[in-house]
């Protein structure tokens, strides 16, 4: 869901946790997968597994893809930009993305490719997430983030 929040000037894209059989094989098919949105990984960085937790950049392969899902209904209903082009209803407001369970493990990964995305608000998304899946982010990444 996405709703404009006027009293804090910002769009808010909730994302729901965990809620039947299908998400809960999701939470539990937690392979690594090479994520580095904002450019922050080095040439000599590994692309593929096995990754290093201290120095490799990766995330829960079903939650990037299940976010780039995400990202693409957005795009497609024209949401976010349509909301926050100028003239639009938030345009100059911030973006929360947020969610609990496996939405926060979404909201996460989708404010990660949102702020790495070169869009005019990309500068202010940020994340509030609740209880997100264990091994969600390498400790690289989630420590540079």
């Amino acid at each position: 869901a996405a709703v404009l929040d006027h009293a804090r000037c910002t769009l808010v894209v909730a994302i729901r946790g965990t809620m039947d059989i299908k998400d809960c094989i999701a939470d539990l098919r937690a392979l690594p997968a090479f994520f580095d949105p904002l450019g922050m990984a080095g040439d000599g960085a590994s692309r593929e597994g096995p990754f290093d937790d201290e120095t490799d950049f990766f995330a829960h392969s079903t939650v990037i893809t299940c976010a780039k899902d995400c990202l693409q209904r957005l795009d497609e209903a024209g949401v976010l930009e349509e909301a926050l082009a100028p003239g639009g209803r938030a345009h100059g407001w911030s973006v929360v993305i947020t969610g609990h369970s496996l939405g926060a493990g979404l909201a996460t990964v989708l404010a990660l490719m949102l702020r790495g995305a070169g869009r005019d608000f990309s500068d202010r998304v940020r994340a509030v997430c609740f209880e997100p899946p264990g091994g969600l982010l390498s400790k690289q990444l989630s420590d540079l983030t």
